[in-house]
């Protein structure tokens, strides 16, 4: 438990084979209790699993929202999605300031987000929606098709691009409306079938898993 904690620190999704192994190995009146279908969105927090779920296997009925202790192997249903968020189609989970937060990324195109806290998981009272345009206080031009990941240990929100020419990492302290890029060094001429894809994770740990 203990090292595969550590790798599911990286960035969500978590593998479907992973979460089936943890399944697997859980008592039956944990899954008795809450069952459930797992979704395709995922954050781990402080060795707890937060995942998205659905009473359905076609996902057609109301997400809701799994909580996983990877200490105490507990399973329970945390809370339902917050009022407001209108489709789960464009949606990601991301650690906000050690808060599992999700942020509906459907009107992205426009540099715009909006973004929920679970701030009390036992009231499963969740923050007022918080609207977020990346583009504030941005003076040149963005890539495309940008990724949010999460939060800094500073608190900016981090993005990344999926497909890139150029390693950039961009932080957003929507607070003081200021945002920062740093480029990274590799190798970007690396392509597969005329394709070019980064995966970008956070919190990184070494690991023998890794390997």
């Amino acid at each position: 438990i203990t090292e595969m904690e550590k790798n599911l620190q990286s960035r969500n999704p978590i593998p479907i084979d992973m979460l089936f192994e943890i399944f697997l190995n859980l008592p039956a009146k944990s899954l008795a209790s809450s069952p459930h279908y797992p979704g395709t969105i995922s954050v781990c927090i402080d060795g707890v699993l937060y995942y998205s779920a659905s009473s359905s296997f076609t996902m057609d009925e109301p997400l809701f929202l799994v909580r996983f202790g990877l200490r105490s192997e507990s399973l329970e249903v945390a809370s339902k999605f917050p009022e407001g968020l209108e489709s789960s189609n464009r949606i990601t989970l991301i650690n906000y300031h050690g808060k599992v937060a999700v942020a509906d990324v459907s009107e992205y195109r426009y540099g715009d987000f909006k973004l929920w806290v679970l701030e009390d998981a036992k009231k499963q009272q969740w923050s007022k929606e918080q609207r977020i345009s990346i583009h504030t206080g941005v003076t040149g031009k963005l890539h495309e098709g940008l990724e949010i990941l999460g939060t800094s240990n500073m608190g900016e929100i981090i993005f990344a691009p999926n497909y890139f020419k150029e390693l950039i990492v961009y932080f957003l302290d929507h607070k003081n409306n200021k945002i920062r890029s740093v480029e990274l060094e590799g190798n970007t001429k690396y392509k597969f079938r005329d394709f070019y894809k980064v995966f970008t994770f956070l919190h990184y740990v070494e690991s023998v898993m890794l390997i």
